[in-house]
């Protein structure tokens, strides 16, 4: 009789303790929940910093890792080219030195391709080095490293006229300017209509195929911009892929020249 007395006493105590459990462990549910969904992500605030270190180039490249990262980097119709990889290691340096930025989570830094990461991050001035890490109530996610190595436009751009290729299915092309010096850094701006596509330019002779990379949209036209490239002596032309018959005019290329300038 007093163990059926006992362990009637102890079912209340065991169920309280139960239903304390299940209720705590749905709170923290949605209280998880509703962090990830207010709280932004590290990769925002990274987005955020970015935008504003790199605010004076008219055409931004950044690259980062993880490729789903969502960095948020457009803010209008002008946004910025990004190199988005599994690993910025499979890049090679001299890739990487072209572009305006590098953003990679801190713990790349300790494992097994630590001596690239560090090597990386030797390669820029300390003030240039920035982490961005989580911080209660105002971003949440893996601490990250920028590394903020801008270039600076050398100049205005050169608009580039365009003509039909001799044969009409080889798409437009147009002469680069005169006085271009070996090793100088370059890049490309395109303008084309929307029912437009391809994947690159080409520069010639030598058949040298550039990227584009989609950079926003205004009103009928996208706007494309090639990753940062050093010019090397003989480039003469540039091929611009477009569809039988089209109008030059409805196409605008724009060539900008390179100087590195501090981070800001």
């Amino acid at each position: 009789w007093l163990s059926r007395r006992q362990a009637n006493l102890r079912r209340p105590t065991a169920r309280l303790a139960a239903c304390i459990l299940i209720g705590g462990f749905l709170l923290f549910r949605s209280f998880s929940y509703a962090y990830r969904t207010l709280v932004p992500s590290t990769w925002t605030d990274a987005g955020n910093t970015l935008k504003t270190r790199l605010v004076a180039s008219p055409t931004r490249h950044v690259a980062y890792e993880p490729a789903n990262a969502r960095i948020g980097l457009s803010t209008d119709w002008q946004r910025a080219a990004r190199t988005a990889v599994p690993s910025l290691a499979a890049l090679p340096p001299a890739v990487l030195d072209l572009t305006d930025a590098e953003a990679f989570p801190l713990a790349r830094t300790q494992g097994p391709q630590a001596a690239f990461y560090l090597n990386r991050r030797q390669r820029v001035d300390r003030e240039c080095v920035l982490e961005i890490g989580p911080r209660l109530f105002r971003s949440r996610g893996a601490t990250l490293l920028l590394l903020v190595h801008p270039g600076t436009p050398a100049g205005h751009p050169v608009q580039i006229g365009l003509q039909r290729s001799a044969a009409p299915q080889e798409g437009l092309s147009g002469r680069l300017p005169a006085g271009l010096v070996p090793g100088e850094v370059l890049s490309i701006e395109l303008f084309r209509p929307g029912d437009a596509d391809s994947a690159a330019l080409t520069l010639q002779p030598g058949n040298r195929a550039l990227p584009l990379q989609y950079a926003g949209r205004r009103r009928v036209k996208k706007r494309f911009l090639t990753p940062r490239f050093l010019y090397e002596a003989g480039m003469a032309e540039i091929d611009v892929p477009a569809p039988s018959g089209a109008f030059p005019r409805n196409f605008q290329v724009r060539l900008w020249r390179w100087r590195e300038a501090g981070c800001r």
